[in-house]
């Protein structure tokens, strides 16, 4: 499952073997959603789908989805993000073309 956090400042996965790329980092302080603190190490890629792949995602041990940065997301691939009380659109923002689509 993804989940789309307009206050997270990276993406973060919790299951090591869906990252490709998986390279060792600095270590960084983040919060997590349940309110601690974790110190992490590793990152790598996630491919959402062909046309949206997200780059530098922090591994985060036992996180129970993918969270996706919006802010990482729009910088990363220059997009738009529109949401309403049941669905949201991210699209291409040069060719406002849906590249993915979620409740």
């Amino acid at each position: 499952m993804c989940l789309l956090d307009s206050g997270a400042s990276y993406h973060m996965e919790g299951h090591l073997k869906k990252l490709s790329k998986v390279q060792d980092m600095q270590p960084i302080l983040i919060d997590i959603p349940n309110g601690e603190n974790s110190i992490e190490t590793k990152s790598g890629l996630v491919h959402l789908n062909s046309k949206i792949v997200l780059y530098d995602v922090l591994f985060v041990p036992g996180l129970n989805c993918n969270l996706i940065s919006i802010a990482q997301l729009i910088n990363e691939l220059f997009c738009t993000v529109t949401s309403t009380h049941k669905l949201c659109v991210i699209q291409d923002h040069s060719m406002r073309t849906s590249i993915g689509v979620g409740e």
